[in-house]
């Protein structure tokens, strides 16, 4: 026989048997360890979704968002309270310049489609903090531009500022003021 065929020693490998045994059971627990670690707690924690976040009061409807940024404003109380406050602006600014000229309304309109098109454009940010900073920086500029938006210079009838007819009619009813006579002129 060749040196590779030669037969164990008698008893040689009923010797080592206790320690491949040994070695075969702390194999079996370790892969049991791993195995315990993997299996989920309860059988309902592998059924059950995590639950939302709940949102906050916007001036949209957060059940129909769909954008990163909307959702986002959804889930964050200081951006749901800019867009409240921006939403409470352009509301009245609305109104302020429904009575004006078309123009100015219209003007206002686009201006808002734009700036929401600019907001949603901060999704394109990389990291998440970036597209929060962009959208807090986004509300806080329009809600100045909206402060120091061009209002009409001449109340129109009907709109906030301009006298009601009521009004109107009680002042000229009013007694005209008393003219004071002419006072000689001063002699020198």
């Amino acid at each position: 026989m060749g040196s590779g065929d030669e037969a164990p020693a008698k008893g040689g490998w009923l010797t080592s048997l206790p320690g491949i045994l040994s070695g075969l059971t702390a194999l079996i627990g370790a892969i049991s360890g791993v195995v315990v670690l993997l299996r989920p707690t309860s059988d309902k924690a592998a059924v059950d979704p995590p639950k939302p976040q709940p949102f906050y009061v916007t001036s949209y409807d957060c059940n129909s968002a769909t954008s990163k940024v909307s959702l986002l404003i959804c889930h964050d109380a200081t951006l749901a309270q800019l867009d409240v406050k921006l939403g409470e602006q352009y509301a009245s600014l609305l109104s302020e310049l429904a009575g004006a000229n078309s123009s100015a309304l219209d003007k206002l309109k686009v201006d808002q489609t734009l700036w929401l098109h600019k907001r949603e454009a901060c999704a394109d940010q990389s990291q998440d903090f970036q597209v929060y900073n962009c959208v807090k920086e986004d509300f806080t500029q329009r809600i100045a531009e909206l402060e120091n938006y061009p209002r009409p210079t001449t109340p129109v009838a009907g709109s906030a500022g301009a006298p009601s007819a009521a009004v109107t009619q009680s002042a000229s009813s009013l007694p005209s003021p008393v003219k004071k006579p002419p006072q000689p002129a001063h002699k020198k």
